[in-house]
């Protein structure tokens, strides 16, 4: 299968304040993304107010590193290699964003402070990167801390990634142990931009008089990005931002084919749909920055414009061979680890070719493989011709509407515990952006009511409370 060798895409894995962001920041200076003179804010991937104030990381970003040193060129690419960096969140309650982080690279970078080891953040993230097959590299930073025990929290590290692999030793049974065993160690100070693969004493820098180390290692063990010769666009969105002048962007990840600005592809839509759209700007990463491209590749992260209502999960394809990604399997996955109910509609029934019985089955044999309870086996099925609004519960008896299956969701599924005289709770489970508002954080009321102007107790993760105005 070929590869983008001159790509790579990896994600870093760190508790708040194990110094992901100087890593970045060192990592930029040292390929020259920055001249002698320009000033640079510290905390660069930090971009919205939140992160910066407590460095907390929360939609997945990518920065992209020009590298062009010896082991660029010992690989054969000697114009350099481009490393997009992807930023992860690191907490259980953004899990969706760290599960699209993931999906964006080969590899990923545990970095871990060389006094306080391996800390509750990391694991939920490195947790999910294992269960995704992705090879890991141990960075262990801060090791010139006059309280650093390198020995030690190599072990904890060691000892936490065998931990998770024996978890998941029935979810992954072919994760390759050895190779977890045989983890890569980095010894870095990010502050001083210097790194070495072998161990300094405690309190003491690497011996390396830079970075190349930890750039070597990289090249070494996070694998090119695959794809498929000849084979039609296929472009995964991972995420979303706003533009002032640009409107909507899509974050996406190339899997295969090409992706060029002005070109009409087919957006597969979470409801089976396929809608032809015109890319009218497509933007790449250059360190920082996204700047305008007239075309991406195989192993790409670009941002899209042009397509106002594209959401996270869908697909840009060829408009003439249109290959949709498939997302069915990791929703439904989701939705049955979290024991919600779920209703089956088999849609298109009016098609000449359809194949009804088959459909079902497949899906009673996809719930199977994923697991499923014997009480989610017995899941409603309803029938339906979307683009006719009409659904049934036997295909060759539709309603005149949608009234059997709206009825079977109310019966399926359960209304929300709500007590309004409760004081207000409310979940932040998504972020969005909009060129006139900013951030807007998209939240689930559990309790109690919520207003245009309250005035409302903001709860950050560190435990510290702010008012906030809605």
């Amino acid at each position: 299968m070929p590869v983008r060798s001159d790509l790579r895409n990896v994600a870093i894995v760190a508790h708040v304040d194990h110094g992901k962001t100087t890593l970045v920041d060192s990592m930029l200076r040292q390929s020259g993304a920055f001249s002698a003179h320009q000033h640079v804010d510290e905390r660069v991937m930090d971009s919205g107010d939140l992160e910066r104030e407590k460095g907390i990381t929360i939609l997945a970003k990518n920065t992209a590193v020009r590298y062009t040193g010896p082991a660029a060129i010992a690989a054969g690419e000697a114009a350099g290699i481009t490393i997009n960096v992807i930023d992860t969140p690191g907490h259980a309650d953004f899990g969706g964003e760290v599960e699209r982080g993931l999906s964006m690279v080969d590899g990923v970078v545990l970095l871990v402070d060389a006094s306080e080891g391996p800390l509750p953040q990391t694991r939920f993230v490195l947790r999910k990167a294992l269960a995704a097959k992705l090879p890991v590299i141990l960075v262990v930073n801060k090791v010139d801390r006059p309280d650093s025990r390198i020995s030690e929290v190599v072990a904890e590290a060691t000892d936490l990634l065998l931990g998770l692999a024996s978890d998941l030793t029935d979810e992954v049974p072919d994760l390759d142990l050895d190779a977890i065993l045989d983890v890569p160690v980095v010894y870095a100070s990010a502050k001083a931009g210097r790194a070495s693969m072998e161990q300094p004493a405690d309190g003491a820098l690497p011996d390396g008089e830079d970075l190349e180390p930890l750039f070597a290692t990289i090249l070494a063990t996070i694998p090119a990005p695959e794809y498929t010769e000849g084979a039609p666009l296929q472009a995964h969105v991972t995420n979303l931002d706003a533009s002032p002048f640009l409107g909507r962007l899509a974050l996406l990840r190339i899997f295969n084919g090409t992706l060029t600005k002005g070109q009409t592809v087919a957006w597969a839509r979470h409801d089976g749909s396929l809608q032809n759209v015109k890319i009218t700007e497509l933007l790449e990463t250059k360190a920082l920055e996204r700047v305008p491209t007239q075309s991406a590749g195989p192993g790409d992260i670009v941002a899209v414009a042009g397509i106002a209502d594209i959401t996270i999960g869908e697909t840009l394809t060829d408009a003439d061979d249109p290959r949709p990604l498939p997302q069915t399997r990791f929703v439904l996955r989701k939705a049955l680890e979290a024991d919600l109910p779920v209703i089956l509609v088999v849609n298109k029934v009016d098609r000449p070719d359809a194949q009804i019985d088959e459909v079902v089955a497949a899906t009673e044999e996809l719930f199977l493989d994923l697991d499923a309870k014997d009480h989610q086996l017995e899941f409603p099925v309803y029938y339906a011709i979307g683009r006719d609004g009409r659904a049934g519960i036997h295909p060759d008896e539709l309603a005149d509407d949608l009234t059997p299956l709206l009825d079977g969701i109310l019966d399926a599924v359960p209304a929300p515990v709500h007590d309004p005289e409760h004081p207000l709770q409310a979940q932040i489970g998504n972020l969005d952006a909009s060129p006139y508002l900013g951030r807007l954080g998209i939240s689930k009321i559990t309790h109690g009511t919520l207003r245009r102007g309250d005035q409302v107790m903001w709860v950050k993760r560190d435990g510290t409370e702010t008012k906030a105005k809605v």
